[in-house]
């Protein structure tokens, strides 16, 4: 018969070997996460980057045609269950679950993009889409992480700061190197 101790032992080794395969389990979901905030940010700031360095004419021109094919794709394979079947098949390691039957997050910030370039003026769209594409991502890690006082539509109170905090970082980054924005 076990003694005690041996009896702890076997209970704290079970707890153990239990918080191991949840760890292993959380694993390949948390390194989706970050291939889809990487993705995130580099396709979000695409758009600004370009705006940057380039005519707002073009990168108008791309945003428009890049949103146009991604409203088409998603009103397709929302239609087409074969169709859909193909998109979530080559980019599933980018999509969340609910993007299966709904479209995707990137329709909607293509969308934005297009009409945040073609309304406001340099300075602004160069510093709206640098917000989006870098404060998002950062009030979802944090969001995530704290799960502290929500809001009613259960976002985080923690989340929103460091929404803008990124945002505060990134304006005074582009202040501070003196990229014209103008």
């Amino acid at each position: 018969m076990p003694s005690d101790a041996e009896g702890m032992d076997s209970q704290a080794s079970n707890t153990s070997a239990q918080a191991n395969g949840h760890a292993a389990t959380q694993r390949p979901k948390l390194i989706a996460q970050l291939h889809r905030r990487i993705f995130h940010i580099c396709a979000a700031s695409l758009f600004p980057t370009l705006i940057l360095f380039l005519p707002k004419t073009p990168v108008l021109t791309a945003a428009l045609a890049l949103a146009a094919a991604a409203v088409t794709l998603d009103i397709v394979r929302l239609r087409v269950p074969r169709v859909n079947d193909v998109v979530i098949w080559l980019f599933r390691p980018l999509m969340k679950e609910r993007e299966r039957t709904s479209p995707f997050a990137s329709t909607y910030l293509l969308v934005a993009a297009a009409i945040v370039i073609a309304v406001f003026d340099k300075p602004q769209a160069v510093l709206a889409m640098y917000f989006l594409s870098l404060g998002d991502p950062a009030a979802a890690i944090v969001g995530e992480r704290i799960r502290g006082h929500r809001t009613i539509d259960g976002k985080s109170l923690e989340g929103s700061a460091a929404f803008f905090v990124a945002s505060i970082a990134i304006g005074s980054l582009l202040l501070e190197t003196g990229l014209d924005v103008t």
